[in-house]
């Protein structure tokens, strides 16, 4: 098993052994608190402190490519010195069955899954400008459905995968930015062989939209 810190350079391996088993740990920062504001009851020393606190943790998130298939889901929460959070996970894994191009997301109800065209949420202008990120070389991408994200892609890691139902770029996704959330890549692990995970079956279906909406009005921030 070859792991591939980004505190260091990552080598170019072949598209083959990339696309056969790969897996990406992703840092989730929550932006939404930068909006906090301080409770009435709240000293100043309290809200700085849980303000510290909040703005340092970050989400942890594995995405795990098989062949013609992803998964990426949630390992946990952590605070800024690496310690993991008590955390209730309600976050469902997203899915990618990329011979069918789908996007696919167990909502939690019975027999109903979101089932997406990979190739229609996922419609991407990309911008001649460059930057270097975790040592990777990077170039930009602006979505064209998601008007307000942006993402940061490696073309010497040539995984057409990223994040959440984000995918469709010439490269793997190193750093995405929405309005809610800040996802950057901490490592690249290319392994012999994965566990495997089984995609959702489709019975009845709803849209992307209509599941994030939901996922609005019944979960708190991260």
């Amino acid at each position: 098993m070859k792991t591939y810190y980004l505190i260091l350079s990552i080598l170019i391996l072949s598209i083959d052994s990339y696309c056969q088993n790969l897996e990406a740990v992703y840092s989730v920062r929550d932006k939404r608190i930068e909006s906090f504001e301080k409770p009435n009851l709240m000293t100043q020393e309290q809200y700085d402190y849980l303000l510290d606190q909040i703005a340092n943790a970050r989400s942890k998130y594995k995405l795990s490519i098989q062949n013609n298939k992803s998964e990426y889901k949630f390992i946990g929460s952590f605070d800024k010195s690496g310690k993991q959070l008590q955390s209730t996970n309600t976050r469902k894994p997203y899915f990618k069955d990329f011979i069918q191009n789908r996007l696919l997301i167990e909502t939690g109800r019975k027999n109903t899954v979101v089932s997406e065209d990979l190739k229609t949420i996922n419609n991407w202008v990309l911008i001649e400008k460059d930057t270097i990120i975790n040592h990777l070389q990077c170039s930009l991408a602006k979505h064209q459905i998601d008007k307000d994200v942006t993402a940061w892609y490696a073309k010497d890691i040539p995984v057409s995968d990223g994040p959440k139902h984000y995918s469709g770029l010439p490269g793997l996704i190193v750093a995405l930015y929405t309005d809610s959330d800040e996802i950057i890549l901490d490592e690249v692990t290319n392994l012999e062989t994965l566990n495997d995970f089984i995609l959702p079956k489709i019975d009845k279906t709803i849209t992307l939209r209509e599941y994030l909406n939901s996922r609005k009005k019944a979960t708190p921030p991260k």
